[in-house]
């Protein structure tokens, strides 16, 4: 079965590579992919001297970038902010709120998004129109769309990230918090000496994964 798995899901979609290199009108069978004429790199050549080429390649890494501050970093606070919890049915209610928007379909959240910024009965247009402001249209707007697209993965994404942080943070012995606390550490202290260390692996290995 895994021999199968990697063969339907990993190998035969790799044929899909050649459309870039032929020309394949949409839509066309796989049998047309095999059989249309190769045209090289044209589709490239046509694609790099567009106008939009360098609009489009800076969007790109500005958004990774984004993403890379902010979807790596916050699941490490989110985190660490759960570990200092002492309720632990609040502890808990947290961390299974966090989970739940990672169950969430890409085409459902994006969804949502549009609803409640839409102008027409959107909930956070309405919310700036009831203190007097003058809402706009977030997601069509140039400087506030990549807000909006990070800001939607992030809350997507950022309690299933905490995950094996908070695994890493179980991993920590007590008694070095209670030996830091008797040599007069306070929680910033103990934070920035034990805790960060501790768990400076995981971060490490979820930084390299997400480079």
């Amino acid at each position: 079965p895994g021999l199968v798995y990697f063969l339907l899901f990993r190998i035969i979609p790799l044929l899909g590579t050649l459309v870039a290199f032929k020309d394949v009108a949409p839509f066309q069978v796989l049998e047309a992919i095999i059989t249309a004429p190769w045209v090289g790199f044209k589709h490239f050549q046509k694609f790099m001297s567009s106008h939009f080429f360098w609009n489009i390649l800076g969007n790109t890494f500005i958004l990774a970038g984004l993403r890379m501050i902010f979807e790596f970093g916050l699941p490490i606070v989110l985190a660490l902010l759960i570990n200092e919890v002492i309720n632990v049915y609040f502890k808990k209610s947290v961390q299974t709120i966090s989970y739940m928007p990672y169950f969430i379909s890409n085409v459902v959240l994006a969804g949502m998004v549009f609803n409640l910024l839409s102008l027409h009965g959107g909930l956070v247009p309405e919310v700036i129109r009831f203190f007097g402001g003058q809402p706009e249209y977030y997601v069509g707007k140039a400087s506030t769309f990549r807000i909006v697209l990070v800001a939607a993965i992030v809350w997507k994404n950022i309690g299933w990230g905490s995950i094996i942080y908070l695994a890493a943070l179980s991993g920590i012995d007590p008694e070095l918090y209670e030996a830091a606390e008797l040599d007069g550490a306070n929680r910033w202290q103990q934070t920035l000496h034990i805790t960060l260390p501790g768990i400076s692996f995981a971060i490490a290995i979820m930084f390299l994964l997400r480079i």
